[in-house]
């Protein structure tokens, strides 16, 4: 699903229902915040919520299993959900341009993931 640039301030809870989508788009709109029903989409690889104006990302975002990329620059981000180290297949995570004042320990629980800029990429094993 590709929703990016279009202004967009809410995302419907009903986006849950779709379990099978496997790629979201929805980079430089209006958001400030997503559904908890996003945790939902179990099958989602990718998920770009780049460029909007997010505060705070739901824990239910942990469920996303089969999530791969995530970015979340660009946004007011001041904290993440501790369930992020849920998401075991997760290669790359863009955090650059947010309001953080540390790295979030959600992030490399186990130290396996290293910092680059504010962008994290999983280290190969």
């Amino acid at each position: 699903m590709a929703l990016d640039g279009n202004e967009i301030t809410e995302v419907p809870a009903a986006i849950g229902a779709l379990a099978s989508m496997e790629q979201c788009y929805l980079s430089n709109n209006l958001l400030e915040t997503v559904p908890p029903e996003l945790g939902d989409c179990v099958s989602l690889e990718t998920l770009w919520l780049n460029g909007n104006q997010l505060k705070k990302i739901p824990k239910e975002i942990g469920n996303l299993v089969a999530l791969e990329t995530l970015d979340l620059s660009d946004n007011q981000l001041e904290t993440l959900p501790k369930e992020l180290a849920n998401l075991d297949l997760l290669e790359q995570l863009d955090i650059y341009n947010n309001a953080f004042t540390k790295m979030p320990k959600a992030l490399a629980p186990d130290g396996d993931m290293e910092e680059e800029g504010c962008n994290i990429v999983r280290e190969e094993p």
